[in-house]
């Protein structure tokens, strides 16, 4: 008597075509993030110096909130935006899923960039691309422990070689993918139900996730600035031997 064999697999590939998407995302967000961290750290201080340059009479809290501000109403414009596709009727969820991976990749590029201005305001040394990565992904991850080493090597109080950064980096990259970036592509998901609901959800999404990442942000360059102040900012490469 012959055996038919039942092809078992078939079903779990399909599943896994459509997750596909969705599992890289978070990959999308952590590639935004270092779109923005490959530019150099004297752009985030040209962009600062403008701000200075528009409002000669304001403090750097004054400043910091700007930069805060336009980074909370463009996240969240970008989410609604996207989030709001899904109301095309016919085509809606299909659309509102082709631009969710512009979305996260704005998100990450916006959250870094963000960072590093706020970095430059205080005049924290991100001069060097491996500590300004750290300080980025310190900040994304929560790790305030990346934060602190990336400062103290700033100032020149530790020397810490750049291979050791670069597993630092290792880790917090790993990190950012498993907390953030999965808690934006979960988020950035619920915003692509159609009849206009993902609007809301879209920026209400990213507002949520963009406040609480920019009010530690700004918390922690904040407490660093006097520290900055009353140090000698060195150059970090003799810091950091190859």
């Amino acid at each position: 008597m012959s055996v038919i064999a039942i092809p078992q697999d078939k079903p779990a590939r399909a599943r896994k075509g459509s997750n596909a998407k969705q599992s890289r995302l978070p990959r999308v967000f952590l590639a935004g993030t270092e779109k923005a961290i490959a530019h150099r750290a004297d752009v985030a201080e040209a962009r600062v110096n403008v701000i200075r340059a528009a409002h000669p009479n304001w403090s750097d809290d004054q400043i910091a909130k700007r930069i805060v501000k336009r980074y909370l109403t463009s996240v969240t414009l970008v989410g609604a935006g996207a989030g709001g596709t899904a109301a095309i009727p016919g085509v809606g969820f299909l659309i509102g899923t082709a631009t969710l991976t512009a979305d996260v990749l704005w998100f990450g590029w916006a959250s870094a960039r963000m960072i590093m201005d706020l970095a430059a305001l205080r005049n924290v040394d991100i001069s060097d691309p491996d500590i300004r990565r750290l300080h980025v992904l310190g900040l994304l991850a929560g790790d305030e422990v990346a934060v602190a080493a990336a400062s103290r090597v700033g100032l020149g109080v530790e020397r810490v070689g750049t291979m050791t950064i670069r597993a630092m980096n290792h880790r917090l990259t790993r990190l950012v993918l498993t907390r953030l970036g999965t808690r934006v592509v979960a988020g950035r998901m619920a915003s692509i139900v159609p009849f206009g609901v993902g609007a809301i959800a879209g920026g209400g999404v990213n507002f949520v996730l963009a406040r609480d990442l920019s009010r530690r942000a700004s918390e922690t360059f904040e407490r660093l600035s006097p520290v900055v102040g009353n140090s000698r900012v060195v150059s970090l490469r003799p810091s950091l031997p190859a």
